[in-house]
């Protein structure tokens, strides 16, 4: 068993409680003369009571106090008392001196004593406390099996501090093993257990752990939110632990928005408490952090040092995640210094401890890191190989910011060993994920939260002059009424006067949306391309072809209804798009007597019969596509066309490996580019009026195809926000 050797300061602190707990105790006894061992049960129920309180401040003096309360209880034979006291010593070496071993063995005594008095709540305080242990190991499934255990044993008896402990502890475990939907859910459930006892510190760990899951997702505006609820929370209790929480919490935060001044600021808030504290697991977690600042500010040496320090208080608490957290750190702080040997030791030995701790998302940023470096030594397949493992378990862990940094690294390999095939496919994966990281709104949502918090405090520090406000308030209301009846009859006039322009303005639409319809219904019924159909029917039947004729006719006269038809809607479903398209392509397809095919690909997440597009708005470019950009050509020519649902958006795309617009323009001259130019126009006013109609996005491109060397073709595609018709 440990000893100690208590500061002057300690003892006489000690010395003070014992002398009031024996004051206490004698005035008890004396109005108590025939209830000796009862008085004595008290006696220790208040050391045990008192230890509790010092657990944090004073840590040495809670062990004083538990084990005085042990020995007591072992004198007057109090099981009860010596169960407690070897769970309270067991907490106190697990959250104080790092001792693991110590912990386990008065736990498994308490258990023991808990299980001869059937103490189901004992038991279940004790199975908390395994969890806790486990978890510090880093075995987070026996932690995981302990906490189910106890929160069974709470619910048994009624104990809802002890549900909201293990509610709140699940969503640990959750969340590191990046559980997410679990991990809400059992927040959601410690928040209200939490309300229920009207427990505000509790609550505001609550709001801080929810935000720390929405903070390992990306998810800042709602992480931000949710560590100012918990601030405000802590700061109505005065609770310099719960407090020094949340100035973490918000030092991270600012350090994803690259605030590295204010992430600073609050990561050195928080030190004196944490010190004051011996909290070596906190003070270990704020040097990593402020590490990461220095790295970032290119002030590698002083991260090194702050990572040194984080190292030794890991390997003081033999905790293995932290300590393979901190080799990552380090490995990662030379790699930004370019000592590529050191950087790969540090990156090994962070690879081999997260296999042993089972410490998945820390491996996929170490397969990542290790891979940047064997790139830089040229081992390019390795590396691939690397940050692959990385890329694969950080989507399969739902880890954003290790995605994009992993696809953002394998396009550049890629580029530079030439596959741009895959350099392009990891490009558009870093874009995509990189979207949804938007850090310019959240910086906003800081600013506001923050300004808001401010404001919460000065209105509680107002409620002190209550009455003088109510005074003047009282003074102000004629004046009130009367700005109020003003400002309804201001209202009242603009209000009439919108409603005329409104009035105006839907007439405008309306004839303009007219006019439009008629332009739209005049190009997609081209008399050109009816000229031509009539005529191919006509060499059809010269050429003594009766059945394709009658079948061509048919087609064409079905291909003209379906033009009438969609030309009164502003939306068409996709499926109806898909038949007026094909029918259109096909009647080309004869008349070019199969001189090009097509091909249509649509995305399993589009529902053909519910998502709707504007009717026919690839119609023109697939004219000008087979006319000016396939017609020349002497070999088949092809069009594709796709449909996708990309983050609410349909995106429609039209493709041909034809001559290109640059080579059409030479060989046909002015008059093609102005019909080309004709269809450009007319999509470009369309596309207005329905974003104007619609209050959406609406947007289209054409692209130029190439193979670096000669034209091979033009893209267009149009991007239309998802919208569904239900017939």
């Amino acid at each position: 068993m440990r000893q100690f050797i208590f500061p002057k300061k300690n003892l006489v602190l000690i010395l003070v409680i014992h002398t009031f707990l024996f004051t206490n105790n004698i005035a008890y006894a004396g109005n108590n003369k025939y209830n000796g061992i009862l008085t004595d049960t008290s006696e220790i129920n208040q050391l045990l009571i008192t230890s509790q309180k010092y657990r944090k401040s004073n840590p040495d003096t809670s062990f004083f106090l538990a084990r005085d309360a042990l020995k007591k209880s072992q004198l007057i034979s109090y099981t009860k008392g010596e169960a407690n006291s070897y769970n309270e010593l067991a907490y106190i070496h697990l959250t104080n001196y790092n001792k693991n071993d110590s912990a386990f063995y008065f736990y498994q005594k308490a258990e023991g004593l808990y299980k001869l008095m059937e103490d189901r709540d004992g038991l279940a305080k004790v199975n908390f406390g395994l969890a806790y242990a486990y978890s510090f190991k880093g075995d987070l499934s026996k932690s995981e099996k302990y906490l189910k255990k106890s929160l069974n044993q709470f619910q048994f008896v009624g104990n809802k501090k002890g549900m909201y402990n293990c509610y709140n502890s699940l969503t640990y475990i959750y969340r590191q093993n990046k559980d997410y939907e679990n991990a809400y859910k059992n927040i959601d459930f410690a928040i209200q257990k939490a309300s229920e006892l009207n427990d505000t510190s509790g609550l505001a760990d609550g709001y801080n752990n929810k935000g720390n899951i929405y903070l390992h997702q990306a998810l800042f505006p709602q992480a931000i939110e949710a560590f100012f609820t918990a601030l405000n929370l802590w700061e109505l209790k005065n609770d310099s632990a719960g407090l020094a929480t949340a100035y973490g919490s918000l030092g991270n935060i600012y350090y994803n928005q690259n605030d590295y001044l204010n992430a600073l600021l609050y990561f050195n808030k928080k030190i004196p408490i944490i010190l004051k504290n011996k909290n070596y697991f906190e003070l270990s977690k704020t040097y990593n952090n402020i590490a990461l600042i220095y790295n970032s500010s290119n002030k590698n040496d002083t991260a090194l040092i702050y990572l040194r320090k984080s190292l030794e208080l890991n390997h003081l608490m033999q905790y293995k995640r932290g300590i393979a957290n901190v080799y990552y750190k380090i490995a990662n702080t030379f790699f930004l210094m370019a000592m590529i040997d050191s950087a790969s030791l540090y990156v090994d030995k962070s690879i081999n401890l997260s296999k042993i701790a089972n410490e998945r998302p820390r491996l996929a940023e170490c397969y990542v890191l290790n891979g940047k470096i064997l790139f830089l030594s040229d081992k390019i397949s390795k590396a691939i190989e690397s940050i692959q493992k990385g890329y694969y378990i950080a989507k399969e862990l739902s880890m954003p910011l290790v995605v994009s940094d992993a696809s953002e690294m394998l396009s550049k390999i890629y580029s530079e060993d030439r596959q741009y095939g895959l350099a392009y496919k990891y490009l558009l994966e870093f874009k995509k994920t990189q979207d949804k990281i938007d850090k310019n709104e959240n910086i906003k949502k800081i600013t506001q939260l923050e300004m808001r918090f401010e404001f919460d405090k000065e209105q509680r520090l107002s409620e002190y002059k209550n009455e003088k406000e109510k005074a003047t308030y009282k003074a102000k209301i004629v004046q009130q009424r009367t700005f109020l009846f003003s400002l309804i009859a201001i209202i009242i006039s603009i209000v009439s006067i919108s409603i005329l322009i409104i009035r105006q303005k839907n007439i405008a639409v309306k004839y303009k949306t007219i006019e439009l319809s008629q332009k739209l219904l005049r190009a997609q019924m081209n008399p050109h391309f009816i000229f031509n159909s009539l005529a191919a029917i006509q060499d059809f039947i010269i050429n003594n072809k009766a059945i394709v004729a009658s079948n061509f006719l048919a087609q064409f006269a079905k291909l003209m209804r379906q033009i009438l038809e969609n030309s009164r809607h502003e939306f068409v479903t996709i499926e109806n798009e898909l038949a007026t398209l094909k029918n259109y392509l096909d009647i080309q397809k004869l008349r070019f007597e199969e001189q090009f095919d097509y091909e249509i690909n649509i995305d399993d997440s589009i529902d053909e019969e519910t998502h709707a597009i504007p009717p026919m708005l690839a119609q023109p470019f697939i004219e000008n596509a087979i006319e000016h950009g396939l017609k020349p050509m002497k070999e088949k020519g092809k069009i594709q066309i796709s449909f996708q649902l990309i983050d609410g958006m349909i995106k429609f795309e039209v493709k041909d490996n034809g001559i290109g617009r640059a080579e059409s323009s030479k060989t046909k001259g002015a008059t093609n580019l102005q019909k080309i130019s004709l269809a450009t126009t007319l999509t470009q006013e369309r596309l207005k009026y329905l974003k104007s109609n619609n209050k959406k996005d609406i947007r289209f491109k054409i692209d130029d195809l190439t193979d670096e060397v000669k034209p091979i073709g033009t893209c267009v595609t149009f991007y239309i926000p998802g919208k569904k018709i239900y017939n």
